[in-house]
């Protein structure tokens, strides 16, 4: 088993949802989700400490620590402040999901797969209508190499929210490792359909080119991806693949 403590991810979150989540219930978890807001994470950790020194049983100071450390790669004390904040807060079905969700993709960091795949399911229990659930436990299959149950979660989202961009992006990636150029032409031609202008897309179609020896067109997808994206989507190893070319 890997080792989580050290590992630096940034977990898949929306933190406007965790300000809107919380309904904070004390002076602490109040002040940390103001200098969370500010975006100073050490304040508010600290604040929630101070919350749950005071108060052992502050579920909302728990909830706020688990999304805190989990974001600043304490991955261990993150999975500790879920489950004590899951256990504190029985009636919050979001944000218990929100929990599972994190702890599952943490473990999944740590190759845990099948332990972070029972946690996201946990998730889709509490909110089966959710459909970043399915994203998180899709790309688990994923990074897992399982491909086929990464194509059914899929399919279960797209029952939900058929415009899913990023999926197709995902559906595209995969067929390309598999080596299937028509299907994922066809994602990224579904997501291109969609509006989609990100670089993802744009590197995504790179890759197919290249992979077909289109090289003209590969140069053309790889400068419209950072055209939308500017510098932060700069793909080094796909722009070396480039200039090997």
């Amino acid at each position: 088993m890997k080792s989580i403590s050290n590992i630096r991810y940034i977990i898949a979150s929306c933190f406007l949802c965790v300000c809107m989540a919380v309904n904070a219930q004390s002076y602490q978890s109040r002040l940390a989700m103001e200098k969370l807001q500010q975006n100073d994470m050490e304040g508010a950790i600290a604040a929630a400490l101070k919350g749950i020194e005071l108060n052992k049983k502050d579920g909302q100071c728990h909830y706020l620590l688990g999304y805190l450390y989990s974001h600043t790669g304490q991955f261990e004390q993150a999975l500790e402040e879920c489950a004590a904040g899951i256990r504190l807060l029985p009636k919050e079905k979001h944000k218990q999901a929100q929990m599972y969700s994190w702890m599952g993709q943490i473990l999944s960091i740590a190759e845990m797969y099948d332990q972070a795949l029972a946690y996201v399911d946990n998730a889709l229990k509490l909110e089966p209508e959710e459909t970043d659930w399915y994203s998180i436990k899709a790309g688990i299959y994923m990074k897992s190499k399982q491909y086929d149950e990464a194509r059914q979660t899929y399919a279960q989202l797209f029952k939900i929210y058929p415009g899913q961009r990023a999926a197709h992006d995902d559906l595209g990636t995969m067929a390309l490792e598999e080596n299937k150029l028509d299907e994922a032409q066809y994602h990224v031609d579904y997501a291109f359909g969609l509006g989609s202008d990100f670089p993802e897309t744009y590197q995504l179609q790179t890759k197919i080119h290249l992979r077909k020896g289109e090289y003209d067109k590969a140069v053309s997808s790889y400068l419209q991806s950072i055209e939308e994206g500017g510098e932060d989507a700069m793909d080094i190893p796909l722009l070396d693949s480039l200039v090997e070319k």
